[in-house]
């Protein structure tokens, strides 16, 4: 008996055992990957299809393809395009999963016009872990305006959930209000921190923090960094006053990388995971400064390999994990040191030294990404970055 025919048979137990598949999917896991194809199609056509085996057999096919084939994602597409049309309920009960593989396949071809469809399970909010990580990933193709509407389509049902704590509801604010900041400076003539009309926009989510924006903005606009040398960053190491101006500096340069292209979304990705990285380094540097003396200015500036290395690895989890954010932090590494140099904060050597100890951590990157469905665009903007020219998308 032959797979077609041993597939027949297991469909008709199913159909008079009451939709038992089990029968069916070990033929499924035994199958090549073009076979589990037509599996998924006749289960599919046969209606003897469930929500657990749709998701099943889904997901390992999405495995079995490789996302930088353009063959290889219309396939896929059109096995979800014909679950979604013959059976619209079983796709919407796990279209969260189901949308981050499109999205995936748009980020890659450039269709951005279809995300807002795309971002239509995630306005429910029952998802918002998933939802979350969707947001970073937009935030660092910059993708400001479908991310607003979703979010803000979203934010009655997050607001009234009794199963969201509040520090989730409020971290979700302010990712919204960042974003409507973003829209702002891209779009206002003169962007003011006392604008109105920018106060207006988010005045339904929550308060800025005070004088938050009256240095945020006047840093991240700037054309060319401020007159730094090390005598700025040599006094009350670790005070609100040095990481005050210390992150002027950083600002500065996410402006900076702004002004040349690079989305301000991903920068401010890149710049709030630096937050953790420099908090943590900078709080061990303060206990120990009675012992060894004042820290060398390279220890303070660049971003010390253990602490990126702890940091990130938090950021790795079973659900929720932050790919996108851990990316956007590795991707600007380069270029933050090459900064620091140029205006005379760390020599030549300590910039080198920092990339030979750091880039064993990029070179993990595309494995651990792909546990997260993966974003190639993604991986191949982090190793350009870091210069390893061999990578090219769809490669693993």
């Amino acid at each position: 008996m032959d797979f077609e025919e041993r597939l027949e048979v297991e469909i008709q137990i199913a159909q008079q055992d009451d939709i038992d598949t089990s029968g069916i999917w070990e033929l499924f896991e035994s199958a090549t990957p073009q076979q589990r194809v037509t599996v998924f199609f006749r289960t599919l056509e046969t209606g003897v299809l469930n929500d657990e085996y749709a998701f099943e057999f889904l997901n390992t096919i999405r495995s079995d393809c490789d996302p930088g084939s353009p063959e290889d994602r219309a396939l896929y597409t059109d096995l979800l395009n014909r679950f979604r049309e013959r059976e619209p309920k079983l796709y919407r009960q796990s279209s969260v999963h189901y949308n981050r593989y499109l999205i995936n396949f748009a980020i890659i071809e450039g269709r951005w016009g279809d995300l807002s469809a795309l971002l239509t399970p995630y306005t429910s909010a029952y998802y918002l872990d998933l939802f979350n990580m969707v947001i970073a990933q937009l935030e660092y193709h910059g993708q400001i305006r479908p991310l607003i509407a979703a979010m803000e389509l979203a934010w009655p049902n997050i607001k009234a959930s009794s199963k969201i704590f509040e520090w989730a509801r409020e971290e979700f604010a302010g990712e919204l209000m960042e974003l409507m900041l973003v829209d702002y400076l891209e779009n206002a003539t003169d962007p003011r921190p006392d604008d109105p009309q920018l106060i207006e926009t988010t005045a339904f989510l929550l308060s800025w923090e005070e004088n938050w924006l009256a240095w945020f903005i006047p840093a991240v606009m700037r054309p060319r960094p401020g007159g730094w040398n090390p005598a700025d960053f040599s006094e009350d190491i670790g005070s609100e006053a040095w990481m005050n101006q210390f992150n002027v500096l950083q600002v500065e340069f996410i402006g900076i990388q702004w002004r040349n292209g690079i989305p301000l979304t991903r920068g401010l990705l890149a710049w709030h995971k630096w937050s953790e990285i420099f908090h943590a380094q900078t709080k061990t540097l303060q206990k120990s400064r009675k012992k060894t003396g004042k820290p060398e200015l390279s220890r303070l500036l660049i971003p010390q390999p253990n602490y990126v290395e702890k940091i990130l690895g938090e950021s790795f989890s079973l659900i929720g994990g932050e790919p996108h954010e851990a990316t956007a932090a590795l991707e600007f590494i380069p270029s933050y040191l090459n900064f620091l140099e140029d205006l005379g904060l760390i020599q030549a050597t300590e910039r080198h030294l920092a990339i030979q100890k750091i880039r064993p951590m990029v070179e993990q990157m595309p494995r651990i990404m792909e546990y997260y469905e993966g974003d190639p665009v993604a991986i191949e903007n982090l190793l350009d970055a870091w210069e390893m020219k061999d990578h090219t998308i769809g490669s693993s």
